[in-house]
C-alpha cells in the first residue's frame, strides 16, 4: 500500500506545541500501513488529541469492503459497538444522579422477570461492572452460545435473556456482557419513560454537539458510513424495522467518527462538562472511571484462567503496557476504541475495519504504546 493512500485533517495544532513527538506520529502511519498489508486491514483511522487540542487525525484505505465507494476520510462513520456501553453507563449514572435509581437497586423492584431466586440479588451496580452473572458474551469462555442475538427481536426477550441458571454468583466474578448492558437499557426506558436511543440522544449526544453518531443513521448519510461487507449494509438500513425496542441496543448499537469520540472523551476527561455543556457531575465521572471491584475479581473471559480484574462503572480502568495508572478506556468488536489518560491529558480514538472480528494485539496494543511512547 502507498503511503500516497494516506489522508491528513488539518488540525487545530502540531504535535511540538502540545509536547508530543512528531517523528511518532511518522511512526504511527508507517506502523498501521504495515499491518493493513500483513493483516488485510481493509481501513484504518486515528486521531490524537492533548490539553483539548486536536494534534493528528489521519485516515487509509477503502470507505466499504464490497464495491468502489472511494476512500475512508476522517469524518467517516462507523459502528462503535460495544463503546456504547460507555454511553449506556453515562445515562444509568445521570438517573442515578437524579435520584430516580440508586447503584445498589436491585433489578428486580425495576424488572418483574428478576424477581426470581436465581436474579433477585441482581443489582444495578453488578450489571454496570459486568459481575451479575447474566450471560456472558459468545466466545468468552471458547464455547458456543447459539442463541446469543436471537433475543434481541423478540417480544419477550428479557425472559430469554435469563434462560437457564445464572452463570455465576452475582458479585463474585467478572464476566463481561452485553445482555446485562440491555438490562440497563430497559432500566433506562422504564425510569426514564423515553426510549433507550432517545434518552441517550438527548442527554449525551445532542447537548455535547456530535453530530455524526446515531443509532439510527438519516438516508442521507448512508453513503459515508463505512462497511466490511454487505451484510453490514443491510443490517444499517433494516435496522429501525428490526429492532422496536431500542433497550437491546445498549451493549452495541451506537455510529460515531473520530471526532464526535474526541468530544465525548473531552467530556469525560473533564470531569463531566465539555464545552460549557455538563453532562454529568464530577463525583459521577470519578467513580465511573476509577476502580469499583476492590482487590480484583476472578475473570475466566478470553483465556484469562481466573485472573483478578479491576473495572469501573463501565470502563476499563486497568493501565494496560505503557499507559499511566488511572487511564481508562472502551473498545469495540468492530475493531475500534477510544482511551483517556487524564495525567497526560491525552485522548485517542482509531477505527481498524478488519474482515473478522479476531482480536488483533498488534493493532490495538501495539498502536497504544506508540502513541503513548510519543508524549514528551
Amino acid at each position: 500500500m502507498q503511503k500516497t493512500n494516506l489522508i491528513e485533517k488539518k488540525c487545530e495544532t502540531s504535535p511540538r506545541d502540545v509536547g508530543y513527538i512528531p517523528e511518532k506520529v511518522n511512526q504511527i502511519d508507517s506502523f498501521l500501513e504495515d499491518i493493513m498489508v500483513k493483516k488485510k486491514y481493509q481501513a484504518v483511522s486515528y486521531l490524537m488529541a492533548r490539553h483539548g487540542k486536536t494534534f493528528a487525525c489521519k485516515s487509509m484505505g477503502k470507505l466499504c469492503g464490497f464495491e468502489d465507494r472511494g476512500e475512508y476520510k476522517t469524518d467517516t462513520i462507523r459502528m462503535v459497538a460495544s463503546v456504547t456501553k460507555t454511553f449506556t453507563a453515562v445515562a444509568i449514572m445521570k438517573l442515578i444522579e437524579d435520584g430516580k435509581i440508586h447503584l445498589y437497586q436491585p433489578v428486580s423492584e425495576l424488572i418483574k422477570e428478576f424477581d426470581n431466586d436465581m436474579y433477585r440479588e441482581v443489582n444495578i451496580f453488578q450489571l454496570l461492572t459486568h459481575t451479575s452473572g447474566v450471560s456472558p458474551d459468545p466466545g468468552v469462555y471458547f464455547e458456543p452460545y447459539p442463541n446469543f442475538r436471537d433475543y434481541q427481536t423478540k417480544k419477550n426477550w428479557i425472559k430469554l435473556v435469563l434462560e437457564g441458571p445464572i452463570h455465576f454468583a452475582p458479585g463474585t466474578q467478572w464476566g463481561y456482557s452485553t445482555k446485562g448492558y440491555a438490562i440497563l437499557g430497559e432500566v433506562i426506558q422504564r425510569v426514564s419513560g423515553v426510549p433507550y436511543d432517545e434518552y441517550v440522544m438527548d442527554n449525551i449526544v445532542k447537548p455535547l454537539g456530535m453530530n455524526r453518531t446515531f443509532f439510527f443513521i438519516p438516508e442521507e448519510y448512508h453513503n459515508e458510513v463505512g462497511f466490511v461487507d454487505k451484510s453490514e449494509w443491510t443490517r444499517m438500513k433494516e435496522r429501525k424495522q428490526k429492532f422496536k425496542n431500542t433497550a437491546v441496543l445498549a451493549g452495541w448499537g451506537l455510529y460515531s467518527t473520530l471526532e464526535d469520540l474526541a468530544i465525548y472523551g473531552h467530556m469525560l476527561m473533564n470531569y463531566g462538562e465539555y464545552n460549557g455543556v455538563r453532562i454529568l457531575s464530577r463525583k459521577a465521572t470519578e467513580a465511573m472511571t476509577k476502580n469499583q471491584l476492590g482487590e480484583g475479581l476472578p475473570n475466566f473471559c478470553w483465556g484469562c484462567k481466573g485472573i483478578k480484574t479491576n473495572y469501573g462503572l463501565g470502563f476499563t480502568v486497568d493501565a494496560q503496557n505503557i499507559l499511566s495508572k488511572g487511564s481508562f478506556l472502551h473498545e469495540g468488536a468492530c475493531r475500534c476504541g477510544f482511551c483517556v489518560d487524564r495525567n497526560e491529558g491525552f485522548f485517542i480514538a482509531y477505527f481498524e475495519l478488519m474482515e473478522t472480528e479476531i482480536w488483533d494485539w498488534d493493532g490495538v496494543l501495539g498502536l497504544r504504546n506508540i502513541m503513548w511512547s510519543g508524549l514528551e
